[in-house]
């Protein structure tokens, strides 16, 4: 990016930017294992970086011991932490870049702050992110006191008026029109500023080498 804005007057870096966002189409292929991450990533992606995205449960990588062809035609692999090592080596053989997102940082602070005081509830769409919850807050003071519930599966008017309690974004799509999803709002954004800048710069980099190549045509 500091290539492409250096020594360019301010309409000029702005037409650059807006070039090297538009240059190409490029595919995401978001690889997690659960629903509530599955649908709230590619959304974000879509929404605020203009990428086309293929949500891919992670157990597919294991069928037939070779990867899907999806990700073979994938420009960018995208998951988080918990899968970190799987999809690095898989990025390495395909030759794809990857980028390993952190979501919802200062959500989980604040929930880290609450737990030692008070039970903490989520809701969820997936019994797999219910766990992984768990496992992220395994080593916190108070984990005792999260509580997790599934749409569909168990009785959310148990949660009691006041508690803190956070939806899912397809958790919210799912409970439909009820009083739980009048009283609270899901998290409008879920990467952490430090991953947004690892996508923009990503998207940038790929659109200015496309327009550069394509300039020497």
């Amino acid at each position: 990016m500091q290539g492409l804005t250096h020594g360019m007057a301010a309409p000029a870096m702005a037409d650059g930017l807006q070039r090297c966002l538009e240059t190409l189409r490029l595919h995401a292929v978001v690889v997690e294992c659960n629903a509530d991450q599955l649908h709230s990533v590619p959304a974000e992606l879509r929404r605020d970086y203009g990428l086309e995205v293929t949500a891919l449960d992670v157990a597919a990588l294991d069928r037939n011991g070779r990867p899907p062809g999806v990700l073979r035609r994938a420009d960018l692999l995208v998951t988080t932490p918990f899968h970190k090592k799987q999809i690095e080596r898989l990025a390495k053989a395909l030759g794809t870049p990857e980028v390993v997102i952190t979501m919802c940082t200062d959500l989980f602070a604040e929930v880290g702050r609450l737990l030692p005081s008070m039970p903490v509830y989520f809701v969820v769409a997936d019994p797999r992110f219910a766990a992984k919850l768990h496992r992220l807050f395994a080593g916190t003071a108070g984990a005792v006191n999260l509580r997790t519930l599934v749409v569909g599966q168990d009785e959310l008017d148990a949660i009691p008026a006041g508690a803190p309690t956070y939806l899912t974004q397809l958790a919210r799509e799912r409970v439909g029109d009820t009083p739980l999803r009048q009283r609270i709002l899901p998290e409008a954004r879920v990467f952490s500023t430090e991953s947004a800048r690892r996508l923009l710069s990503f998207i940038v980099r790929a659109n200015s080498e496309a327009l550069t190549a394509r300039k020497r045509r």
